[in-house]
């Protein structure tokens, strides 16, 4: 069989959801669920008639065949799991643009990082601590998050992750060298102190604290 477009997995997953509600799916079923129009959807089943997973007669019910429940179920559970990602690991809380994105993204993802994502959200499931954690790690307030650099110890090296603050504050890092994926050394940082010393590409230079609460790095 031929590989299925995006578009008709869209198709033969929304028939699959009405016909496990009552056995069978109409036009109107899938206009209403895709927001199409009716020629797009007479179009789909032809062309998923033609492949031998519908049976549909003009005007009449839609019903999968029995491949057609087969490829049907496995566009449906890989969406319900990439929901469930969205939902209960990412805590998305808009629901519609949950349901957008699993639709979008359950075309795309490679076979190997989908199984990465079901196992992600299965540890989830098993570990309901780690599943708190996070969750409260994603409320804290503010839009920064991670190990600042004004935080590391003096004699450590770090990679720059990513900078904060506003344009201007981004503006002021940048014009000092600060970028991200670079590699600095903390020479001296005492935390009574209001600056700081980095080397940065071999250099040493003074850096104000209130800077370095700026930019988030990774211990090497």
């Amino acid at each position: 069989m031929e590989k299925l477009s995006e578009s008709l997995e869209n198709y033969l997953r929304i028939i699959y959801e009405v016909q496990s509600l009552k056995d069978f799916a109409r036009v109107k079923d899938i206009t209403s669920r895709l927001n199409v129009k009716t020629a797009s959807v007479a179009d789909a089943l032809k062309k998923l008639g033609d492949m031998g997973l519908v049976d549909h007669k003009k005007y009449g019910y839609i019903k999968l065949t029995k491949e057609g429940i087969y490829e049907a179920l496995k566009i449906y559970q890989k969406h319900q799991s990439m929901l469930t990602f969205l939902s209960d690991v990412m805590f998305m809380k808009n629901e519609q643009v949950a349901e957008e994105l699993a639709c979008g993204l359950e075309h795309h993802l490679d076979s190997e990082l989908f199984a990465k994502i079901e196992e992600l959200s299965e540890f989830f499931q098993e570990n309901p601590s780690i599943k708190k954690a996070f969750k409260d790690y994603l409320a804290e307030e503010g839009p920064l998050k991670g190990k600042r650099l004004c935080e590391a110890a003096a004699g450590s090296e770090v990679k720059v992750r990513k900078l904060g603050g506003s344009k201007e504050d981004k503006d002021k890092l940048i014009s000092m060298g600060i970028l991200p994926g670079m590699t600095l050394k903390l020479e001296e940082n005492d935390a009574k102190e209001t600056a700081m010393r980095i080397k940065l590409r071999g250099f040493s230079m003074t850096m104000m604290r209130n800077d370095a609460k700026k930019v988030v790095v990774t211990l090497l």
